[in-house]
């Protein structure tokens, strides 16, 4: 089975106003597309397709200095398939730098 999905999303954020250590909420909407391919002996549906859905997530961040934060997300990614919507979560963790 293989699995595409590139999308885009439109994200609002809100932040506590904690000085080194913050904790944030975001929600937004996201357009997406979805391609699998699969084999006719397995049980998924194959095809794509495209359309939008929403997203939501919260993450931390913690300052090292003024410029440098190490950060943690979690996002839910609620996209069409084509048999039925379904959510995708995904974290992710790095290193922001501000200029």
């Amino acid at each position: 089975m293989k699995t595409g999905s590139p999308s885009r999303s439109f994200w609002a954020d809100r932040t506590t106003p904690a000085a080194r250590f913050k904790v944030f909420a975001k929600g937004g909407g996201l357009y997406g597309r979805t391609d699998v391919r699969s084999s006719p002996s397995t049980l998924f549906d194959s095809g794509h397709k495209d359309g939008w859905g929403y997203t939501y997530g919260v993450g931390a961040a913690l300052g090292i200095t003024r410029a440098v934060q190490l950060r943690l997300d979690w996002d839910r990614h609620n996209m069409d398939f084509v048999g039925g919507s379904k959510d995708v979560d995904m974290w992710s963790a790095g290193v922001q730098l501000r200029f």
